[in-house]
Order: C-alpha cells, then structure tokens, then sequence
C-alpha cells in the first residue's frame, strides 16, 4: 500500500512538472522533449532519495545506527566525509535498516546519510 502511493505521489508530481514545463516550452520540439526528461529523472530522483541526520543516536558507546525507512541503497557521511562500505573499509550494513561502524562514534560527530527507498 505504501509503495502504491509513493508511485501515485511521484506520477503527480511528474505530471505537474510536465504540464508547468508545457507553459513555457513547445513540447514538439526535440530539445524540449530531451530538457523535460532530464526535468523529470532529476525530480523522480529527489522523491526517490531521503536524507537523515542520525547524529542523535550517537551517545559515545553505540557503533550501531537505524534509518527510519528501509533503504536500496546508501550514502554515508561521517563528519563531512563519505564513508566506505565492506569488511576492510569503514561499516558494513546487517540489514536494509542499520549501519554498523567498526568503532564507537564519539558524541561530537556527525552522521548523515542519504538512501533511496527499498
């Protein structure tokens, strides 16, 4: 059911998008076909991503940390920079809900992420 309103959410704004791009371009046009879909994927992809400050959960003791939806795929940042993925690198995600550092975070850190929807 969820899934169904995000796609009826996402097909109204493309429609919005579309018919506020019409006002003002000739759609008959093969650049102004090729603009509205570079219009449309790009607002596709920011209904499609969801970001989170998690800095809350950090309490100095905790290497374990939740999203508030499940996630496809995932950005990191820790204190501004990007972290990696895997068993030699910085986390590795147990599931599509948690990301596990291999240390503690410090209290005064700062954890962002940025995920599209499972």
């Amino acid at each position: 059911m969820a899934a169904t309103k995000r796609i009826k959410a996402k097909l109204q704004v493309a429609g919005q998008i579309l018919a506020d791009f019409a006002d003002t371009h000739h759609l008959d046009e093969a650049s102004d076909i090729h603009q509205a879909l570079l219009l449309l994927d790009q607002a596709i992809h920011d209904l499609e991503t969801v970001r989170e400050n998690l800095s809350d959960q950090i309490d100095g003791e905790t290497s374990l940390f939740q999203t508030q939806q499940p996630f496809a795929s995932i950005r990191v940042v820790l204190n501004g920079l990007e972290q990696s993925e895997g068993a030699d690198a910085d986390y590795v995600l147990p599931d599509s809900t948690h990301i596990q550092f291999y240390r503690p975070l410090k209290q005064n850190e700062t954890l962002k992420v940025e995920y599209t929807l499972a």
